[in-house]
């Protein structure tokens, strides 16, 4: 902006009309629309982020559940294998 349009701005405002009162409102309003549109945007980005980041930890915990579980599994298997061991060598012991 240039000196000149600075000064008819000032001018302009200063005479204290009702077209300055509205302009100066516009002005404001525009001023807080913008914010709102830009407060809203990064809401918005974050709560993406958010549910990423909820979708992901859901995914961890899912997968430690099947690890627990396939543990637990291997386990009683192998509980299942030795049981068949001791009765192989008991029986074996009572001949």
């Amino acid at each position: 902006m240039d000196p000149d349009s600075i000064r008819e701005t000032a001018h302009f405002l200063s005479s204290g009309g009702i077209a300055a009162v509205i302009s100066v409102l516009l002005t404001i309003i525009s001023a807080l629309i913008w914010e709102r549109v830009r407060l809203l945007k990064k809401i918005d980005d974050l709560t993406e982020k958010i549910i990423q980041s909820k979708k992901h930890e859901m995914e961890s915990i899912r997968q430690i559940i099947d690890l627990y579980h396939q543990g637990n599994l291997n386990l009683v298997q192998t509980l299942a294998e030795i049981k068949g061991v001791l009765a192989n060598i008991q029986s074996s012991r009572n001949r």
